[in-house]
């Protein structure tokens, strides 16, 4: 790896670092200390690990996954789920 590639991986991992931190405070304001009690941290939310790899993937969400968070968008944006 020549560094130039590290310098590329850091600087994409340096990116994130503003997003996250901004996204761990917005989640930390919604938390719902009762079901989570540890707060988010900027980690959880840069995509990249510290050496500018991307962090492993977790496992796909299951079709009934999808439609539990389509839900919730579709209620938090003011719809109404209607059952068939």
């Amino acid at each position: 790896m020549t560094e130039l590639d590290k310098a590329e991986k850091w600087e994409r991992y340096e990116a994130w670092q503003h997003t996250a931190s901004i996204s761990s405070l917005i989640a930390n304001i919604h938390r719902d200390t009762e079901k989570r009690h540890e707060p988010f941290t900027w980690a959880d939310f840069n995509p990249f690990d510290a050496s500018g790899e991307p962090k492993q993937e977790k496992k796909p969400q299951s079709p009934e996954e999808m439609a539990h968070v389509a839900k919730l968008i579709v209620v938090a944006l003011g719809g109404k789920i209607i059952e068939k």
